[in-house]
């Protein structure tokens, strides 16, 4: 019998995985999404398709993980795993993605958080990616792991709020590589940003409960580097725009959605963490990057 699949949000991820999933001959794909033409479910048809699926894919940002779960869990079957590919921390709550997937569907829920480096566009043109299925129950990354055999390669941890934070903080992290690229420092310069954004994110993982494997992971460092250096990676794109062109193009993501809430929980100890001061003075207190990124090099001279 074929697997089946929800893909819930269809935008670029959700499409590269749908493109993925697809080359199994041994699953049956549908997406859904509140833009009609991205998808080929309907909204009427949710209450019909959910039950019959054996794994979803939640394919949205961090601050519509809860309402899309709300939207579905009266409908989930004792045997569905859903899959957050969510990078973020919730706005409202500060909370990690995999924090409010327990809240919505109790601990003992079946899921898992999917991260490292996943390029969309990437895996659109079939490219590999690495993925690391982060779960409680070793059996579920296999299930994910087998319908993925062929497009790209995964790996397993039980560190599932580390995975979840380290996916939010390579976002943060990566505004930081862009300010630079846009003011054009050069690469001997980022390559000492680089390396001040990826002991900072350790740090932050560990502080925050997380293993240092994972922190020095492809869910970690591995992505944070995918993100801070591609030309299709949009948190480094909008660094750089914001470096280039002003705050006006300051927009919503994950990295910016996160930021107050890392800033935050590092209050006591903000002093140490040189680069997320600078990435702060500029998405909040609207500092011109070239002046902040000025300011940082001279303090670490």
């Amino acid at each position: 019998m074929d697997t089946r699949i929800l893909i819930w949000g269809g935008g670029r991820i959700g499409s590269a995985l749908s493109f993925a999933l697809k080359k199994n001959k041994h699953v049956r794909v549908d997406v859904f999404d509140v833009v009609p033409q991205r998808g080929n479910i309907s909204e009427k048809e949710i209450p019909k398709v959910v039950p019959e699926c054996d794994v979803i894919f939640l394919c949205v940002p961090s601050w519509q993980i809860r309402t899309s779960l709300k939207g579905i869990k009266e409908y989930l079957s004792p045997r569905a795993i859903c899959v957050s590919l969510a990078k973020g921390i919730e706005e409202e709550t500060g909370k990690t993605v995999d924090s409010v997937i327990e809240e919505e569907l109790g601990d003992t829920s079946h899921f898992a958080i999917l991260g490292g480096p996943l390029l969309a566009e990437e895996i659109l043109r079939d490219k590999k990616g690495w993925g690391v299925c982060a779960s409680k129950e070793k059996g579920i990354s296999d299930a994910v792991e087998r319908l993925f055999a062929d497009t790209f390669y995964l790996s397993y941890t039980s560190d599932v709020s580390g995975v979840a934070l380290s996916g939010a903080l390579k976002n943060v992290y990566a505004l930081a590589m862009g300010f630079a690229d846009g003011v054009h420092t050069g690469s001997n310069l980022k390559g000492m940003l680089f390396s001040d954004c990826a002991t900072e994110m350790v740090n932050t993982i560990l502080a925050w409960g997380g293993k240092v494997e994972t922190a020095l992971g492809p869910a970690g460092i591995g992505d944070f580097f995918t993100t801070s250096s591609s030309s299709y990676a949009k948190h480094f794109l909008l660094g750089k725009s914001i470096a280039k062109r002003g705050q006006q193009h300051l927009e919503k993501n994950e990295g910016v959605v996160s930021l107050p809430t890392v800033v935050q929980v590092l209050h006591d100890r903000l002093e140490d963490f040189w680069v997320l001061q600078l990435i702060q003075q500029v998405c909040i207190q609207h500092k011109d990057p070239r002046v902040a990124l000025e300011h940082y090099f001279s303090r670490k001279a």
